[in-house]
């Protein structure tokens, strides 16, 4: 009798120790996404495996056995970027590529298994780390504000580390912004969508005043990060979630978090006029005019417009090669890129990056592994919570298509999450000896 108690208290702190590894990993990986800074993202990630195998080990082995598709689904996750790059180093041997330093965040779907096998739902883990994102963004423009003689070494610190970025943004005639881009600022999305669910599913006027709140203020940091993605990521989340939550009074206060984000988003940034000296003067405009800049950001002249779409006469030029369209060049393989007068490894434009990778039938295994969460966990289920966190994943999808951020650490850590709780919910909803169709 007391060798099982001492069993099971060994067993619940090894479940605790695990649960931590998982969000510190978390947090470790929001804050510090280059892992230049801790360096604590490859031991966390070993440490959770270890625990992992600890306490799941053997039920784990039986579990994939059962629930075939996710094994095949890592297997071909992780296996089609090997593979290009394996067939790079044959067929291109003198072409400089970072495919192997790349691999490393589509090696992270192994946490796809680690979550679903210990049934773990960390999408509301994931939205605590992200809302303290969503602070950080403004803790870090109320200290360039209140103490602009620090605005350079903040510039060399976030840059040097890989964490974020600070910049003036100019979107036309009269409107610049003060642009603090941290480097995981784009998954902002699924805080948006868990306290939107969190607020649909609650009542009483404290609580839903609060989570209203909350929705706004992480939303509009969405804005202060500065990116067009970003912004008409949020945007276009909340629209989709007006949509898809079913109690009648979202739709009313979305729509009015809506305007406030389509007639205020910026409004902190344009509002004063703090200059720095960053190599040049950092000056934001106090004449903004918020319409006009609509249509400037998405003027083909625009510099990071114009950018784009000089990407796409270098696609075209790549894939006029037959043998690259079909087969790829491989993950991580440099290619001068016109557009920016350099080599260099990728891309913004993410998906025809993922055509050059991997070639057309790479390409087409690697779209349907991509919109397989959003198929099952929007279109065939109509459990509420998933279905918020996969409209967040869908709308990370479109943000992705012009920004490099879908096969980060974080990127795939989400798709990881969307993967396991679509098991958890269709193990809840089967039985325990169910499998899930491919």
């Amino acid at each position: 009798m007391t060798a099982a108690l001492a069993a099971s208290k060994l067993t619940g702190c090894f479940s605790l120790a695990f649960d931590a590894a998982i969000f510190l990993f978390l947090l470790d990986t929001a804050i510090d996404p280059a892992d230049r800074l801790l360096h604590a993202k490859v031991p966390l990630f070993l440490i959770t495996v270890v625990l992992f195998l600890a306490l799941y080990g053997r039920a784990a082995i039986q579990r994939a056995w059962e629930s075939k598709w996710i094994v095949w689904y890592v297997l071909l996750f992780a296996g089609i970027p090997a593979t290009s790059i394996l067939l790079a180093h044959f067929h291109l041997p003198t072409v400089q590529s970072d495919g192997m330093s790349m691999l490393k965040g589509y090696l992270l779907i192994a946490l796809f298994p680690i979550l679903a096998f210990s049934e773990r739902n960390e999408y509301r883990n994931f939205s605590y780390v992200m809302i303290f994102i969503a602070f950080l963004i403004y803790l870090i423009f109320a200290a360039m504000i209140a103490f602009p003689n620090i605005a350079e070494s903040m510039y060399w610190f976030g840059r040097d580390n890989g964490m974020f970025y600070l910049d003036v943004r100019s979107y036309g005639p009269g409107m610049e912004m003060l642009q603090i881009y941290y480097a995981t600022s784009p998954l902002i999305l699924v805080s948006i969508a868990y306290l939107s669910y969190i607020f649909s599913q609650s009542s009483g006027a404290l609580r839903l005043s609060l989570l209203f709140g909350g929705i706004v203020i992480v939303t509009e940091s969405m804005f202060i990060a500065g990116t067009r993605a970003n912004m008409f990521g949020a945007i276009l989340l909340l629209l989709a979630l007006a949509c898809t939550l079913r109690r009648k009074i979202a739709h009313a206060v979305f729509a009015v978090v809506l305007v406030i984000q389509l007639l205020f988003g910026g409004i902190i940034l344009n509002s004063i006029q703090p200059v720095f000296s960053l190599q040049k003067n950092f000056r934001i405009s106090q004449n903004s005019n918020q319409f006009n800049s609509l249509s400037a950001m998405l003027d083909r002249s625009e510099k990071s417009n114009a950018i784009k779409l000089a990407y796409l006469n270098d696609y075209k030029r790549i894939f006029s090669n037959w043998e690259t369209l079909l087969w790829g060049r491989g993950l991580g393989t440099y290619e001068f890129w016109t557009a920016r007068n350099r080599y260099f490894p990728l891309s913004e434009l993410t998906y025809l990056e993922i055509i050059r990778n991997f070639g057309i039938f790479g390409a087409f295994m690697m779209f349907g592994l991509l919109a397989y969460p959003f198929l099952w966990g929007f279109i065939l289920n109509q459990n509420v919570q998933l279905r918020s966190l996969s409209v967040a994943y869908a709308i990370y999808l479109i943000a992705c298509a012009i920004n490099p951020n879908l096969f980060s650490s974080m990127g795939v850590t989400l798709l990881s999450i969307c993967l396991a709780n679509i098991y958890i919910r269709d193990r809840q909803k089967r039985g325990p000896q169910a499998d899930l169709p491919i």
